[in-house]
């Protein structure tokens, strides 16, 4: 481990305890997403709002205060992937996106996990996430807000989905020389 690993609860470090809070909501998303309350989408936007900063901070965090682990790079995009995963199945399942969204999102991330599996079996160090990928990350919270709390209409919904979509895929194609770069060394 390296920098300030041994600050926060049980050595894990803040921004550690930043990326298991994002798991954690997971399940609290899910259960007021479904839930029947009046404002149910707001308290799920809400909660996914709480998950997106959490996610910007745990990031601040680490960089600021040497406190990038290798753990922390494991934890961080499972709690996105995991997050990014949940939010699109709800949809899916009380219809309000189609399931060729999660298709392709659910192929995108194995590809990008295949990728990143790969690298550390071969040893070599996982790059850090870049711009594109946080971009797409935002656009991806930043929709998902819009659907969950507002319910659009579904031509706008569809024209969000599109919007996470290509900005999904482009980080997938910007990502893609480097895995190809790392694998070859």
């Amino acid at each position: 481990m390296s920098g300030n690993q041994s600050h926060g609860i049980l050595g894990l470090g803040i921004p550690n305890l930043l990326s298991i809070f994002r798991l954690i909501l997971i399940p609290v998303f899910v259960v007021s997403y479904f839930s029947n309350l009046q404002y149910s989408g707001i308290i799920a936007a809400g909660v996914l709002i709480l998950s997106g900063l959490t996610d910007i901070f745990d990031g601040i965090i680490a960089r600021k205060f040497n406190m990038v682990s290798k753990l922390g790079k494991i934890l961080d995009p499972l709690a996105d992937k995991l997050t990014q995963a949940t939010v699109c199945v709800c949809l899916v399942i009380k219809n309000v996106a189609p399931i060729w969204i999660l298709c392709i999102l659910i192929l995108k991330e194995f590809v990008m996990i295949g990728a990143g599996a790969n690298i550390i079996r071969k040893g070599k160090e996982m790059m850090s996430s870049k711009w594109f990928g946080k971009l797409g990350t935002v656009v991806f919270y930043f929709a998902m807000i819009l659907i969950i709390a507002f319910r659009p209409s579904r031509l706008v919904i569809y024209v969000l989905l599109i919007l996470v979509l290509v900005f999904m895929l482009f980080s997938l194609v910007m990502y893609i020389p480097y895995f190809f770069k790392v694998n070859s060394k």
